[in-house]
């Protein structure tokens, strides 16, 4: 007896360097389980079994989304968890010891992801097929460095836009 809830939310493609990197280190703030989401949403109020975020982005759009896998009786207040998560984000920049953690997290999945080869091979043609250049997501990573807590709130302000957002429910 399961249930899905994501919030899907626009945003800009990867072209746009500076919101593409805030996104990034904003996922990396709120996805797995030493997420922001994670931590409130599943440890605090018991709402879901797994709780994290996505970034997708193409040149030229893209999505951010918010997910838990619940009981179904408890999505309208996961809902209202990701409401006030969105509007908290986008008012408030993030504390300092997230901002560092969520930066490490970004820049120690992108090197030890391309360890081998075979994985650096398809990175490069998978950038070469989508318009970017080799080294994008590594230019990303580095300019995600650089990034102050108030640079993250405002690319979060500028995509978590509550009445913008997409809701999908799958329940039994």
């Amino acid at each position: 007896n399961q249930a899905h809830l994501l919030t899907v939310f626009p945003t800009p493609g990867r072209d746009d360097l500076e919101t593409g990197a805030g996104l990034s280190v904003l996922r990396a703030a709120l996805a797995g389980q030493s997420g922001l989401l994670f931590r409130d949403l599943r440890d605090k109020q018991g709402l879901g079994y797994t709780v994290t975020a996505f970034l997708w982005q193409a040149p030229k759009a893209g999505f951010m989304a918010f997910y838990i896998g619940s009981d179904p009786d408890k999505l309208p207040q996961a809902l209202e968890g990701f409401r006030t998560a969105a509007q908290d984000l986008a008012a408030k920049p993030l504390p300092e010891a997230e901002l560092a953690r969520a930066k490490n997290i970004l820049s120690g999945d992108y090197y030890q992801e391309r360890q081998g080869l075979m994985a650096r091979s398809r990175e490069a043609a998978g950038a070469l097929v989508q318009g970017f250049e080799r080294e994008a997501e590594l230019k990303l990573v580095q300019a995600a460095q650089t990034l102050t807590a108030e640079d993250v709130r405002k690319a979060a302000a500028s995509v978590l836009k509550w009445d913008e957002a997409f809701v999908l429910e799958v329940a039994p």
